[in-house]
């Protein structure tokens, strides 16, 4: 059995971002050099394919799909989700989401989170709580805020910081941490390209899979 302990979610920014307000379903599959959630690596800092795809319900509702390759037994990742998301003026939205995060081979891992994000202009940001952290029987809860910020060229730039805490995260890596993360993005010739800069404060052991590194990826939107 493998030993690494993923929390499992994000890819990179894609797959976390908010949810389209209109038209119809919408998916991308991509390539990045490796998974990092929420500043740690949950595949052996090694390459990882990922997709999904999202598509609008009614009313303001919206479920999706979305799969990585993950260091865990069986290799996958594969999360379900769904939530609702509004305008309260042209600025400012809300999304209100759940989300499983569940790997097949290895079930144990299986989590249900909560979010709550706040979206204004390019700002954003969200609150994530689960009553069970990846395995530990103990709660987790993590806070995030950051910004989008579109600039000339179709180039956009992306900054975020993450505390995560709770009785489950200090089980998982033996102390809360925070998480600080630094991108660029820009779509060319029909591809998405992005490259990041992620880094946590965590100490000790697990701090392995979490310190300063660089992602790059490109997918493809449809």
């Amino acid at each position: 059995m493998k030993t690494r302990k993923p929390m499992a979610g994000l890819l990179l920014a894609a797959s976390m971002a908010a949810p389209a307000f209109a038209g119809g379903p919408t998916g991308f599959i991509g390539l990045s050099s490796d998974y990092v959630f929420r500043g740690v690596s949950l595949n052996n800092e090694s390459p990882a394919l990922q997709a999904g795809i999202q598509t609008p319900l009614f009313g303001g509702l919206y479920a999706g799909l979305w799969g990585s390759k993950a260091d865990v037994e069986g290799d996958v990742e594969l999360d379900l989700y769904g939530g609702y998301k509004a305008h309260i003026t042209r600025e400012f939205s809300y999304d209100l989401g759940v989300r499983n995060y569940r790997f097949p081979g290895e079930s144990r891992l299986d989590t249900v989170e909560g979010r709550v994000r706040l979206n204004w202009n390019w700002l954003h940001t969200a609150y994530h709580y689960t009553p069970d952290y990846f395995g530990t029987d103990d709660g987790g809860h993590h806070f995030a805020a950051g910004a989008d910020i579109p600039l000339p060229q179709g180039f956009k730039i992306g900054v975020g910081a993450g505390h995560s805490f709770g009785d489950g995260v200090e089980r998982r890596f033996g102390e809360g941490y925070n998480d600080y993360r630094l991108s660029v993005n820009k779509s060319w010739q029909g591809l998405d390209f992005g490259a990041a800069v992620t880094t946590t404060d965590l100490n000790g052991a697990e701090a392995r899979d979490a310190d300063t590194r660089a992602v790059i990826s490109v997918g493809k939107g449809f």
